[in-house]
């Protein structure tokens, strides 16, 4: 997802090459013009014959609806992302618990078994007493661990209950906060939601002798060819299909 709104930022630097003037809203003909006269068409230096014929107007309603389902995608992407992360650390957790604990008792039956056999024996106590030293470090319990965790430099208990708290925060703020605050919501807020603000047009022009028709953005106020709308390519029009993101990357510099 945040391959998606890279995009919108990406294509928002390039904006500016298209910006034609003080054309009209509905001087397609003239913006087009103006984005083949910026180099923008391979092989063309001008636009000769051009007539346009407008497709469908993508309006303010479009931009937010478009937006908020990345949004959502993205909160739930991030939000499984950072469950996945803290059930990582937790098994880990556990894994670490379970050895340390597994340690202890193998200290603790190797110390009962040479004591068992060697109790009286002085040349085994201190082998005896190593063992036991050595369980008495490590914790036999959950309770324990937890302590004997918590006073190492790195604590898997620590670094868990942290993701834990990350994970638990995301998930507290919610989708719809997480939509709202988001930097790319700014632009539409209190603007009517039928406000258009770019128009998908396929344009005829002559090049080389022939006419070429192809389908383009056009974005409002001021008024300027975009770039080409690539339909092969999921687009705005099409953002609920579950493969959609691309190509409606370009709407974003309306």
């Amino acid at each position: 997802m945040k391959k998606i709104f890279n995009l919108f930022c990406l294509a928002a630097v390039a904006l500016c090459v298209s910006c034609s003037g003080n054309l009209a809203e509905d001087d397609y003909a003239g913006a087009f013009a103006a984005y083949v006269k910026d180099g923008n068409v391979e092989g063309l230096s001008a636009a000769d014959d051009v007539s346009v014929t407008v497709v469908k107007d993508i309006t303010v309603g479009d931009s937010i609806d478009y937006v908020t389902n990345q949004l959502v995608q993205e909160y739930n992407t991030i939000l499984a992302e950072k469950k996945s992360l803290w059930e990582a650390k937790q098994s880990d957790c556990e894994k670490d618990e379970q050895a340390n604990v597994l340690r202890h008792r193998e200290h603790m039956k190797n110390y009962e078994k040479y004591k068992r056999m060697y109790g009286n024996d002085l040349k085994y106590q201190s082998k005896i007493e190593g063992y036991k030293k050595a369980a008495d470090r490590l914790p036999s319990n959950h309770e324990e661990y937890v302590e004997f965790d918590r006073r190492r430099s790195y604590s898997f208990t620590r670094d868990c209950e942290n993701l834990k708290a990350d994970y638990d925060e995301f998930l507290a703020l919610g989708v719809e906060a997480y939509a709202a605050e988001a930097p790319l919501m700014a632009k539409y807020v209190g603007r009517d939601r039928s406000e258009v603000i770019a128009t998908v047009a396929t344009v005829t022009y002559v090049k080389d002798g022939d006419n070429v028709s192809e389908t383009y953005l056009f974005g409002h106020r001021p008024m300027r060819c975009i770039s080409v709308f690539d339909e092969s390519i999921p687009n705005i029009f099409e953002y609920q299909e579950p493969e959609a993101v691309q190509q409606s990357s370009e709407e974003e510099n309306i």
